[in-house]
């Protein structure tokens, strides 16, 4: 043995030396000429290796400095980057998503996801997969990290689906981004909308109270001076009965006008659109200065021209208080000579009627580099020469109603030679034309239908000035003074409608309404009309969620108040005989509902429909959650703890979304929104509604066969 592996390695070495020998032979044989060829192509081709050896080692480094900057690229980024598998496990995460997640990330792979999200934004995370599953480009949804160092911290999870060939290669890239700085501002924007509305209440509050003072005594005064009229025949008393309420009226405007710049700074301001004659309200407004005119021997004009239509549809009782600023001004500030008014159309369409009105003075003029001071607020122009009156408003809010309006206002003027105020207003062609002739209604005439009516009112002078034309147009009148009597009242005796002052002893108008419409006697939908020297914007809308009909302000205008008792008596009638068909509608929504919570969680199955251990932990997950969800918004609502609430409707809203129960979504979307809002009574309804429909998914999803096995 030992000597056969010798001869072997014998002749190995044999046959290698014959090799070295053939080819020194070969090279011996060659001449010079060829070797210095050979030695020439050996140079060449050494130094062929040397460039390739040197490409090599530069692209080595270029790779390892790519390499370097993907590392500080993707390691250092501020957004955090995670590649999971199709069970959500981790396979990759950056520095920054270990940070995110306060994890260390030699430890992150191999981890569920979902492990590091709040419990209640787990769903909304999993509807992010769904939609990714069901071919969606890409997709995203804002979540809470659970268990990290700091307080809470939201993101916002962007993913996308990758499909690989090889076996088991579908995974998720998601990009995480902390928004937590965004939402704690959004939080404190809420905060200081929150503080702002409570300040902004407390001053509405308290100016509708001062309101309610100061209209109160003017509200006797300017109905008792309509009583004199209406029953005065001598001439001399009948004109000092006119200048006692237009005095009033005045002292009326100037109440409105600090009432208007609050409302415009709140931007609460209301503009109404009806058909009046427009002769009629520039008449009003040269009454109500003629007295103050007729003092200083001003000549008083007025012209409308011919082009001009008798009847508009607008805002009169806005054109009369920007005419009455404007006149009032004129004749504060001119000593001699005249005001007027004129009313020119500029142009005129199907649907628009452009109105120019100039109001023109010959007083003291004002010079060209102030008019645009006359419009701020609190102008204190009017007392560089001569000391004025005045609340220093007028012009600035004429300036906005007529800019709410769609007009613009501009003024020319000099000093010592007068001054003419221009401002447009576009209109409406009249909706009714045969008001023409009929707008000037005696509000005495006798009524086509009369009713019982019962007025609630703790005001003698109020009380009496409304019942004397009531009566006197054939309705039959009760009178009480709060509401507990008003309620002693419909025990006794069937009315047709009830007039309801708020303010009022023992029982307030409010509270009196409420209680009504909370009670199960016959007299429960009796129309009820708020009477109130309450004047703030949202007040009317306060009126009405206490369950009244409709709402008007003092001083009554009785062609208004005629008007709008023949409106809710009208509304009554229909309302009752729509009752039933809304009971039978209502029915049908709620099957509707069901069926689009119903549909949308079919849907969601079928995704899932080859998978059933992951549909069967999606359902089930949802049933753990919801019922936990629904009882802490359920007792936050109850607590009104509202803040609480809205945030447990969100939570709601992810819970329900992960199952695509699409119904359950928008009503857990809306109550959050109305919460926040301070739409309670909104929030009120869609609270119930929220609950009956969560029932109706917890029994629909429990008789699933999937889950009925492990019942």
């Amino acid at each position: 043995m030992e000597n056969d592996r010798l001869n072997r390695l014998r002749a190995k070495i044999e046959k290698q030396h014959s090799d070295e020998l053939s080819v020194d032979q070969e090279i011996a044989h060659l001449s010079l000429e060829e070797c210095q060829k050979l030695i020439q192509e050996l140079k060449i081709h050494q130094f062929e290796l040397k460039t390739q050896n040197e490409e090599l080692d530069r692209t080595t480094q270029d790779l390892e400095l790519s390499r370097n900057k993907y590392f500080d690229l993707y390691h250092l980024s501020p957004v955090g980057y995670f590649t999971l598998d199709e069970n959500s496990l981790i396979i990759e995460a950056n520095l920054r998503g270990s940070r995110m997640l306060d994890a260390d990330p030699n430890q992150m792979t191999r981890r569920v996801f979902t492990r590091f999200i709040h419990p209640d934004d787990r769903p909304g995370f999993q509807n992010l997969l769904v939609q990714l599953n069901r071919g969606k480009e890409w997709a995203s949804c804002e979540i809470r990290l659970a268990n990290t160092i700091k307080p809470t911290r939201y993101v916002k999870v962007t993913g996308v689906l990758f499909q690989d060939k090889a076996p088991n290669g579908r995974h998720y890239q998601l990009a995480m981004n902390d928004i937590s700085q965004l939402k704690n501002l959004e939080k404190e924007l809420r905060r200081a909308k929150d503080e702002a509305e409570t300040a902004s209440r407390a001053k509405s509050e308290f100016l509708s109270h001062m309101s309610h003072e100061f209209r109160t005594p003017l509200n006797g005064i300017i109905g008792m001076s309509e009583m004199l009229l209406d029953i005065t025949k001598e001439k001399k008393t009948r004109n000092l009965t006119r200048l006692l309420r237009r005095s009033a009226m005045t002292l009326m405007d100037l109440v409105n006008n600090v009432l208007d710049f609050s409302r415009i700074e709140t931007r609460k301001i209301e503009i109404i659109r009806t058909d009046f004659l427009l002769k009629e309200t520039v008449d009003e407004a040269i009454e109500r200065i003629r007295l103050d005119a007729r003092k200083k021997g001003l000549n008083l004009q007025s012209k409308i021209c011919p082009d001009v239509p008798r009847v508009v549809n607008g805002d009169p009782d806005r054109i009369l208080q920007i005419l009455n600023n404007l006149l009032s001004n004129g004749v504060k500030f001119t000593e001699s000579g005249k005001v007027g008014i004129k009313v020119d159309q500029l142009h005129k369409k199907e649907k628009e009627i452009q109105l120019l009105f100039s109001v023109s003075d010959t007083g003291i003029g004002i010079a060209e580099e102030r008019h645009e001071e006359l419009f701020q607020s609190f102008s204190a122009f009017g007392h560089q020469s001569l000391k004025r009156e005045g609340s220093g408003l007028g012009l600035t809010i004429s300036k906005q109603l007529i800019e709410m309006m769609g007009g613009k206002i501009w003024l020319e003027s000099e000093p010592d030679r007068g001054s003419t105020f221009f401002f447009t207003i576009p209109f409406h062609p009249a909706i009714q034309m045969g008001s023409e002739t009929g707008a000037e209604t005696d509000a005495a005439k006798k009524c086509e239908e009369c009713y019982n009516i019962l007025i609630a009112e703790d005001n003698p002078l109020n009380q009496q000035f409304i019942a004397y034309f009531l009566e006197k147009s054939g309705h039959r009148i009760t009178s009480v003074t709060d509401g507990q009597a008003v309620l002693d009242a419909l025990e006794k005796e069937n009315y047709d409608i009830i007039l309801m002052d708020i303010h009022m002893p023992r029982l307030n108008g409010t509270e009196a309404t409420k209680q009504i419409r909370k009670s199960d006697a016959p007299y429960k939908e009796i129309p009820i009309i708020a009477l109130t020297a309450y004047a703030i914007d949202g007040d009317r809308e306060r009126f009405l969620e206490a369950g009244m009909d409709d709402y008007i302000a003092k001083p009554v205008d009785m062609n208004h108040l005629f008007s709008m008792m023949r409106k809710v008596m009208n509304d009554s009638r229909e309302k009752e005989r729509d009752t039933k068909k809304e009971e039978d509608e209502a029915d049908e929504e709620i099957l509707a509902a069901e069926d689009l919570n119903f549909s949308g969680i079919s849907e969601f199955m079928k995704v899932f429909q080859k998978d059933e251990p992951i549909l069967k932990r999606m359902l089930q997950g949802f049933l753990n959650e919801a019922p936990e969800t629904l009882d802490r918004l359920n007792k936050a609502y109850a607590a009104k703890k509202f803040s609480e609430a809205a945030d447990e409707a969100h939570s709601m809203a992810n819970v329900a979304v992960a199952v695509r129960a699409l119904n359950a979504v928008n009503q857990a979307r809306d109550l959050e929104q109305a919460i926040r809002n301070d739409e309670l009574k909104k929030a009120e309804e869609l609270h119930r509604q929220l609950n009956r429909g969560m029932g109706s998914i917890l029994r629909f999803i429990r008789d699933i066969p999937l889950i009925q096995k492990d019942l």
